[in-house]
Formats: structure tokens, C-alpha cells, sequence
């Protein structure tokens, strides 16, 4: 520390050796004595400023992490499939686009090529009517609006108002209305966004995890559960690369936001019962928000399917033919409370 001269050591300064006074008064020494302790006061009262500013600092992060780090920390529960009962009212918002694509080729050369899109919508306030092992067997649906958009041509599915009962038969979901069964026209259109559940395998135990995650973390698909669901859709071999990831992107309002993909190659998909299934992939992604309570039933879901499928025959001409079919399908669908009237 350099202390500051007074007028009176100043004057001394002139008698002394390598700076030091000789002989002060002892006055003078009183008034060097002051000075140094007034400067280092003043410093001192500077220093602590400074050290309770970088304690008020230190104090907002250690402040800041504690309370921070049981939120970036915990745990949530990843539940995709909403639990069906008996009894159970919701309504739902859905959407369903499907588009097929289908090239034959021979000999190199473009025989024939056809796509085909559709898309179908429909809103209405749905029952559980009966259920087995969490999922729906029958349900029925009060429709409130439905449309099917083919090109540039839009009409309704089904009049505003109607009672449909969706069941299970032979295995797939069928329709009725006033007890008689819908045609199978109307019954496709309505299988795009309300059909029920057929297979083993739900959203849970292909795309989800039964660990509760952090937001950032990440899992595996279950392969075993991919490989149990093409199998019960008829897939016919193929070595199956099952490859996909899940993650809890975020949290927001009791609602986990996941996304999840599952791609296979190398899975033989029939096409036709005359053809032989040469190769097929299929690409898949998940993505929307699920409650974390278990009493909370809404939701948003997003879904893409890609399946693209190769075969061969032969041709009129006794030439080998090539038939290359890709279906792609996106869909979205919300559940709330049922609207009040």
C-alpha cells in the first residue's frame, strides 16, 4: 500500500534516508500514524464492498442451483397409452392422412403408376362402452363432425349427430349404426382415425420406457416389442434391423413432451399372395404430450408411418416384374374432457 504524504511529511522528506523520515516529531508521526490508518480504513470499507457483492453473487447461485436442480433432476413417468375403462367419456379431435404410392416396372421400363391420397377427419365425444386388459373392445361415438377430402373433392362421412358403436369382429373393428353394419367404404374412411386397438403391442411398449426419465434423457426402443408387432401384421421374415430412440424433450403444465422413432430394414411385408416379397423398410415417429398424473386423460399424439415394399412376378409376357408400393401415413389426434353444453 503507497500512503499518501501530508504537507508535513512532505517537508521531512527532504531529510531522509532512502525515504525514510529521520527523527519526526512526535506529532508528525501522530498525523502519518492517522493517515495510514484513515487509507487503510477506506480500503478495507472497499474490500468489504466487494467481498459482500461476491457474496450476494456466490449466495444467488448456490441459491439458484438448489432450487433448480430438483426440477432439472426429477423424475417423470413416460405414459403414451390411455388407459381404457368401462365408463370412461372423452372427446376427441382426429386426423388421418394416408397416401399410397404404387410403380410396377419391367425390364427397366415404367409399366404402371398410380397414388392415391386420402384424408379424413372427425371430431366427436366418445364412450367406452366395454374394455379388457386397458384397451376398448367397444366404444361409441357421438359424431359431432366428420369429413373425407379425396384431390379437390370434400364431403361428410357420416351425418352430424349420429351415434356410431365401433366392436370387434374377425379381427378388425367394424361399425354399427341403429344395430345394422355401416358398408365397408364408410367403415375404411373411419378405421383411418377411430379404430380400435387390435394388436398386442401398444405405444408403451414399442415407442415408451417403464423407468421414469429426466428431461434430456434418452432410451432404447424395445426391438423384442417391434418385432412382436410385425409379426402379429403378418411381416413374413427378413433379418429386421430394428434401430430408435426416445426422448422427454420437455415438461410443461403436468404434460411430458416425447418424441420417439422405431425404423426397421430388412422386413418381408406381403404386397399380394401371387408375388414374392423380395425386401421392405419401415420408418416410424412418435411425438406429442402425455399427462404425468394418472387421473389426467388429456393428451395431443403426432404419428408417421413410412413402408416401403418391393415384390416380384412376372408379367402377361412371361417377363419378370418388379411392384415397388409405399404407404405413408400421418395422423393426429387430441383428447379432452367432453365439451359442455
Amino acid at each position: 500500500m503507497r500512503t499518501k504524504l501530508l504537507p508535513a511529511t512532505k517537508h521531512l522528506a527532504k531529510h531522509s534516508v532512502c525515504g525514510l523520515p529521520i527523527a519526526p516529531s512526535k506529532l508528525l508521526v501522530r498525523d502519518w500514524a492517522r493517515d495510514a490508518r484513515a487509507s487503510s480504513y477506506n480500503e478495507f470499507r472497499s474490500n468489504r464492498a466487494r467481498q459482500k457483492h461476491v457474496l450476494r453473487l456466490i449466495s444467488a447461485v448456490i441459491v439458484g442451483t438448489i432450487i433448480s436442480q430438483p426440477v432439472s433432476a426429477q423424475q417423470y413417468p413416460i405414459r403414451l397409452d390411455l388407459h381404457e375403462k368401462a365408463g370412461l367419456t372423452y372427446y376427441l379431435v382426429a386426423t388421418g392422412i394416408e397416401t399410397t404410392m404404387t410403380e410396377v416396372t419391367a425390364s427397366g421400363q415404367l409399366l404402371n403408376k398410380a397414388t392415391d391420397n386420402v384424408t379424413v377427419e372427425i371430431m366427436a365425444n366418445v364412450t367406452v362402452v366395454e374394455a379388457a386388459n386397458g384397451w376398448a373392445t367397444r366404444k361409441r361415438f357421438t359424431i359431432l363432425s366428420s369429413k373425407v377430402s379425396r384431390g379437390n373433392r370434400t364431403s361428410a362421412i357420416l351425418p352430424d349427430g349420429i351415434e356410431v358403436i365401433a366392436l370387434i369382429q374377425n379381427g378388425q373393428t367394424v361399425y354399427e349404426v341403429n344395430n345394422q353394419l355401416i358398408d365397408e367404404e364408410t367403415a375404411v374412411l373411419l378405421r383411418t382415425v377411430i379404430g380400435l386397438h387390435l394388436v398386442n403391442v401398444g405405444d408403451d411398449e414399442m415407442y415408451g420406457t417403464s423407468t421414469p426419465r429426466r428431461i434430456g434423457q434418452t432410451w432404447p426402443v424395445n426391438s423384442d416389442a417391434v418385432k412382436k408387432l410385425l409379426k402379429d401384421i403378418g411381416a413374413e421374415g427378413g433379418k429386421l434391423e430394428v434401430t430408435g430412440r426416445g426422448i422427454l424433450e420437455r415438461v410443461e403444465n403436468d404434460h411430458v413432451y416425447v418424441r420417439s422413432s422405431v425404423n426397421v430394414k430388412d422386413v418381408l411385408l406381403p404386397i399380394r399372395p401371387e408375388l414374392t416379397t423380395e425386401s421392405g423398410e419401415i420408418q416410424t415417429e412418435l411425438w406429442g404430450r402425455f399427462p404425468v398424473l394418472n387421473d389426467d386423460i388429456t393428451r395431443e399424439h403426432n404419428g408417421t408411418i413410412r413402408i416401403s415394399r418391393f415384390a416380384s412376378g412376372v408379367d402377361p409376357h412371361g417377363k419378370k416384374a418388379m411392384m415397388h408400393v409405399v404407404y405413408e401415413s400421418r395422423d393426429h389426434y387430441e383428447i379432452r374432457p367432453v365439451q359442455k353444453t
